[in-house]
């Protein structure tokens, strides 16, 4: 068993003889997670929960997440240690989900809860490092851009840190405004709203929200996104359409990333993706003719017809429907915004959070509106999208410490 941990475990004033109960709970759970007193339990049930309890005191609980499943606790995550109540709560706002990616490896404290307890001391201090800001990086987080800008670097080279300060500069510049500081994935954008909360005078206008949550929002009514129902529909699709002819070969995951992220993460229409001597397809590896296309676009529909019937979409539609509200709303929700990790978007996910900015497609994106994060050995983004796609006019790359307009 692998014990990982959060920095949420320090978030709450426990008294050092309660942390102390907390520290033997988890080590008697490595030893024997079944043990009764422990009364080891799910927090929910369903996909994407990992949350679990083991009980501390009477009045002690201990939030774990485990992976792969409840019944084979391989890798734990402690993410909470506090009153019964308080407990069940926070874990309720996290959704019951947490990346094990997120949790710091304490193995060096295997069996010993006193090693176990200076291991999240080191966290603490781990993450005050994170935060740091090296002065030739200042400017950078300071500077006022004439409209959209990118800043690219590889793993390592500080472009979160300069985000995260640049999302506290531009919540003080436009204090009366909401900033917005989002990027694909869940995980990342909660663990980045911890680290901006830590900064000295946190500015409460900068909201944390990851381009799916935004969707979510945006489009909240039937019909909804069911991803078992989507791939279900998908599969029946496939099975009329591909199955028996040459394009069975291709396989159905390279068939359904061709739809969600080239033809719907484009948002393109059937005349646009078949004209193969205009529509580029980065990043593909096979070609497609256009008889292929052709056959590709007849599965794309025949998986939307049955979507219908089943009164669900799939996450590209929403992003799509997202998109299109926001574009007709008369004044952006946004004043700013930073996107990170912007290679894992597609075309029409960048172009979502342009218009949370400055709306329709024919307005200008305003003064240090919208800030790009990117990774430079990553120049085609998800879906072989470029961002001039999205609407942006971005150009050329450049290490962190240094800007394009």
């Amino acid at each position: 068993m692998k014990l990982y941990a959060t920095r949420s475990v320090h978030r709450t004033q426990l008294l050092d003889v309660e942390k102390a109960k907390c520290w033997q709970a988890i080590d008697h759970f490595r030893r024997n997670p079944w043990h009764p007193s422990l009364n080891y339990e799910p927090l929910a049930k369903g996909r994407g929960h990992n949350h679990c309890s083991i009980r501390a005191s009477l009045e002690l609980r201990v939030i774990l997440a485990v992976e792969p499943d409840f019944a084979n606790p391989a890798n734990v995550i402690l993410v909470r240690m506090d009153h019964h109540d308080p407990a069940y709560r926070w874990a309720e706002r996290q959704g019951f989900q947490t990346d094990a990616d997120d949790g710091r490896n304490l193995d060096g404290g295997a069996g010993d809860p006193t090693s176990i307890a200076t291991e999240l001391a080191e966290l603490d201090r781990l993450e005050e490092w994170m935060l740091f800001l090296h002065p030739d990086q200042q400017a950078l987080v300071e500077r006022q851009f004439a409209a959209e800008a990118r800043i690219r670097g590889g793993a390592g080279t500080g472009k979160t840190v300069v985000a995260l300060h640049r999302a506290a500069v531009l919540g003080r510049r436009y204090d009366h405004d909401k900033i917005l500081f989002t990027t694909f994935s869940r995980s990342l954008t909660d663990h980045l709203e911890r680290l901006l909360r830590d900064l000295p005078d946190s500015p409460p206008n900068v909201e944390f929200l990851n381009i799916d949550r935004i969707a979510a929002q945006l489009v909240p009514t039937k019909p909804d996104v069911n991803p078992s129902m989507s791939r279900a529909a998908f599969d029946d699709a496939y099975q009329d359409v591909i199955v028996g002819t040459s394009m069975e070969s291709v396989g159905p995951e390279y068939l359904r990333a061709e739809i969600e992220r080239v033809i719907k993460g484009r948002g393109a229409g059937k005349d646009e993706y078949l004209d193969t001597s205009r529509f580029e397809r980065l990043g593909r590896k096979r070609s497609f003719n256009k008889a292929e296309r052709e056959l590709c676009w007849q599965l794309r529909d025949a998986w939307d017809r049955r979507m219908r019937q089943a009164d669900c979409i799939d996450f590209p539609d929403r992003l799509v429907m997202a998109r299109d509200v926001v574009r007709e709303q008369n004044t952006p929700p946004y004043r700013a915004e930073i996107i990170d990790e912007a290679q894992d978007c597609t075309t029409v996910a960048v172009q979502l959070v342009r218009a949370l900015v400055a709306g329709a497609p024919a307005n200008r994106v305003p003064p240090d509106g919208l800030l790009l994060l990117d990774d430079a050995a990553q120049r085609i983004y998800r879906g072989g999208s470029r961002p001039a796609w999205a609407g942006l006019t971005v150009k050329g790359s450049n290490d962190t410490g240094r800007a394009n307009r």
